[in-house]
């Protein structure tokens, strides 16, 4: 993952702020309606989702409108999610969303518990993926998908 990168809160804040705007903005919203086309056409809606590299949480709003019983929002940077977690309170606060410091190589989740695991801009930053493959693996359900 991206070692460090947004470990400083005025990292975090800055790309929370300017990543996503502007122009890129259009790039966020065409994500978010391919993810929410992609989960509305399965058959079974996932009820245990993981966001891996969830950063602030960009992607948090669009899975909550699936009505999972929880979401995991993995990052290495605590600062990150110190921004997601001002951002969905409210969804932390009832047990929906619970933020998690971590990596893809150590997921410390339990074994079988995800239907679903996704990840935005993140797997190009990983240099051997293998080991974040083996790990996913484990925390997804039989049929769960990445």
């Amino acid at each position: 993952m991206i070692a460090g990168e947004y470990k400083s809160p005025i990292k975090a804040q800055d790309y929370h702020q300017n990543r996503f705007s502007g122009n890129l903005w259009y790039i966020h919203n065409d994500e978010m309606k391919l993810i929410e086309k992609w989960i509305s056409q399965q058959t079974k809606k996932p009820n245990n989702i993981l966001d891996l590299g969830t950063g602030t949480g960009r992607a948090i709003k669009s899975l909550l409108k699936f009505n999972p019983e929880k979401i995991y929002a993995l990052d290495q940077s605590p600062a990150m999610l110190r921004i997601l977690e001002e951002n969905y309170l409210k969804e932390i606060k009832s047990g929906k969303v619970k933020t998690i410091v971590g990596t893809s190589e150590k997921i410390s989740l339990p074994t079988k518990t995800l239907d679903l695991a996704i990840s935005l801009h993140v797997f190009k930053h990983i240099k051997n993926l293998k080991p974040t493959l083996i790990e996913v693996n484990q925390v997804l359900k039989p049929g769960g998908i990445l």
